[in-house]
């Protein structure tokens, strides 16, 4: 299965803090629960910062992502497992296929 982006997450490990059609968007979305970070632009230069650094550390890391898992964030709030493939986040269902 291809994996196609339709915007992106913000995690630190595991945990996805913030999700949008743009990287900015997923950024103003996650700094509201990122402690230490007052604004998105702070985030997304802690981000760049870190990008070196292996994706699941505790920092705040962004990646692109498939629609079905950004909508499952969305709706849910809180996304307990998910994926990744050709370098996308995906949603579990869709790593398992």
């Amino acid at each position: 299965m291809t994996m196609t982006p339709a915007g992106y997450i913000i995690a630190c490990g595991s945990a996805i803090y913030g999700a949008g059609d743009t990287l900015e968007a997923a950024a103003a979305d996650a700094v509201q629960w990122i402690d230490g970070m007052d604004s998105a632009n702070e985030l997304l230069t802690e981000i760049e910062r870190n990008k070196e650094l292996e994706r699941g550390s505790d920092k705040a890391y962004a990646m692109q992502a498939t629609q079905a898992l950004i909508d499952h964030f969305r709706e849910s709030g809180v996304v307990h497992s998910w994926g990744e493939l050709e370098g996308i986040a995906c949603s579990a269902e869709e790593a398992s296929t």
